[in-house]
């Protein structure tokens, strides 16, 4: 058992460190069961509101962006040359948790943006007030007039491959942004001519901000404070049986010292009989709480020292 505890802690540490690491440091496999409510891509994602500020900068005639925080300040870390998404046209792939944040974000920043929705999906699909819906076949029709493209699924699949692009003429400055984990954006799409590639190992975090390193503390706080109950629990089921026998004999204890009473008390038998099984309830629920919470207050050791005593008590 402490085994497995250790084994438990160490698996702890790694989910926070990777919470606060550079995304590229998980190993990314498209038949795993990662799915894109992965806090991580949802936590840079809302970190950089990410779509309002993106700085462009010029190397060998090749447009490149970098994805500036929202609460930077304009004159420190994005120039006066951002590019803006006011009117741009924008198409979400993904109408889950993380689409509808992108979309959303998209919108507010001013950007004229579209979902895309299976056929497939029954009854009402709900779309970010403001946005526009095309069904997800769609969507390399649809591309050519696109200026950003985000793609935020729980496919197991790419939603968007190489091949989708052969024979069609997208804009010369094409920005893709894959918030997907794994990958919805085959990452060769990344070298078409005009087309910036965005995934989320490009939201690198080079140093925890203090505020999202206390969280992760205390959310690690959190988790080890259940995994002891959960532990404590299941040390305690072996003590069940062994307190069941206790409560038995503490009401069978009872009946015998109230026996007399009862038959003296002038009743129907039934009402007799009601009013020995309403004690012998309460009075198991008394011991049962009893023997509980000196559980809750008392280390391991302490209390099967407690059981063991009660035990002892009824072999006599």
């Amino acid at each position: 058992m402490q085994r497995i505890k250790s084994i438990i802690d160490i698996f702890i540490d790694v989910i926070l460190s990777l919470s606060s690491a550079a995304p590229d440091s998980i190993e990314r496999n498209r038949s795993g069961h990662i799915h894109q409510t992965d806090n991580t891509a949802q936590h840079c994602f809302q970190h950089i509101s990410c779509l309002k500020h993106i700085e462009h900068k010029h190397k060998q005639n090749n447009t490149k962006s970098i994805l500036c925080p929202e609460n930077a300040h304009p004159d420190n870390s994005c120039d006066q040359d951002q590019y803006s998404l006011r009117d741009k046209t924008c198409m979400v792939i993904g109408n889950g948790e993380m689409g509808k944040v992108a979309a959303q974000a998209l919108q507010e920043a001013g950007a004229d943006v579209t979902v895309t929705i299976r056929q497939y999906r029954s009854g009402v699909v709900n779309i970010p007030l403001g946005c526009k819906r095309i069904n997800y076949g769609d969507r390399m029709e649809y591309m050519p007039q696109c200026d950003l493209v985000v793609s935020a699924t729980a496919s197991p699949n790419f939603t968007l491959k190489e091949e989708l692009f052969q024979g069609i003429r997208t804009k010369d400055d094409l920005i893709l942004i894959d918030l997907a984990v794994p990958r919805d954006i085959e990452p060769s799409v990344g070298k078409i001519q005009g087309v910036t590639l965005y995934d989320m190992d490009s939201f690198r975090i080079e140093e925890v901000p203090a505020e999202l390193q206390e969280n992760l503390e205390a959310a690690g706080a959190i988790v080890r404070e259940q995994m002891d109950e959960f532990f404590q629990w299941l040390d305690g089921r072996d003590l069940i049986p062994r307190i069941q026998d206790i409560k038995d004999e503490a009401v069978n204890d009872l009946n015998l010292r109230i026996a007399k009473i009862l038959k003296k008390t002038p009743m129907e038998e039934d009402d007799r009989q009601n009013l020995v099984h309403a004690v012998d309830t309460a009075a198991g629920k008394v011991v049962n709480k009893l023997i509980f919470g000196l559980r809750d207050s008392l280390n391991q050791e302490i209390f099967l020292e407690c059981v063991a005593g009660l035990e002892k008590i009824y072999e006599e």
